[in-house]
């Protein structure tokens, strides 16, 4: 690399005497950013082919595998980087830059590709405008406890209901219970900007807590537990609010997709009963 980077810096003599040769350090510096521009592309787009030999860089590439749009944009400045020091007389050093943002570019619309070929087989319309300017959260209608009869084991729910404009009034909406990520011993619900983006779409969302994980008190059982209470609340109470009890819907993120998955075959908390009562507002 060193080699390479003396071949591009060296100052080539002019073809005729007395010519102005080109100051040296915009061009040092033009293939030092190109070179590290490379480097950056190259590890992003390395990220999303192969899982990191790390947690910190296997999550690494867990994110850049679902914004691998940004991957993207990057392999896009890379060529305009590119050309630039092949402009300034950089040419290995360009033709490096580019060759990796062109793979750059490849692989990152591979995930592209994956997302728009899935959501064709299900019937549903991918939107650049929504990826890119997310939504705002706005604010719950309610908070309710769901669970726990004393204050150490309360649980609580964040509830968006269906705007009046998306057809609230008269009808029965499908539920989405969601349930928050953070590694199953961190995290808390209302940090997800999903709750009223599915509101505005008819949706009733009940955005859960439920119990972390602790060094000295695991928590895989009793957290799968409060989610399934979680839902059986949400069908006890679904006349009150509008909900479909027909269609009720998990949805989680990292170690809240883990835990949607696994109440169907869940114990229900033990404490289910003793929340069974009325909704309680908080």
């Amino acid at each position: 690399m060193n080699g390479l980077m003396r071949e591009e810096l060296r100052t080539r003599r002019g073809p005729a005497q007395g010519a102005v040769r080109p100051r040296p350090l915009p061009r040092a510096l033009l293939c030092w950013v190109a070179l590290g521009w490379a480097l950056l592309c190259l590890a992003g787009g390395l990220l999303i082919v192969a899982p990191g030999p790390s947690q910190p860089l296997y999550f690494a590439g867990v994110v850049l595998t679902e914004c691998s749009l940004a991957v993207t944009a990057a392999g896009g400045v890379g060529l305009g980087v590119a050309a630039l020091a092949g402009h300034a007389g950089a040419r290995r050093i360009a033709s490096f830059t580019a060759a990796v943002s062109v793979g750059a570019l490849v692989v990152s619309l591979a995930p592209v590709r994956d997302g728009l070929q899935t959501a064709a087989a299900q019937g549903v319309t991918v939107s650049l405008a929504h990826y890119l300017p997310r939504p705002p959260a706005g604010a719950p209608s309610q908070t309710l406890t769901y669970l726990g009869a004393d204050a150490s084991s309360v649980r609580r729910l964040d509830m968006w209901l269906v705007p009046e404009g998306a057809g609230a009034l008269g009808r029965r909406h499908p539920a989405v219970v969601l349930v928050h990520g953070g590694g199953w011993d961190q995290g808390s619900r209302g940090g997800s900007l999903l709750p009223g983006w599915l509101a505005d779409r008819g949706y009733v969302v009940f955005d859960i807590d439920y119990r972390l994980a602790t060094p000295t008190s695991p928590s895989w059982q009793q957290a799968t537990g409060d989610v399934k209470c979680a839902v059986g609340w949400v069908n006890d109470h679904a006349a009150r609010f509008g909900v479909d009890p027909e269609r009720i819907a998990l949805l989680g993120s990292s170690a809240g997709g883990h835990l949607a998955c696994w109440p169907p075959t869940a114990p229900p908390s033990r404490l289910c009963r003793r929340a069974a009562g009325p909704a309680t507002p908080t």
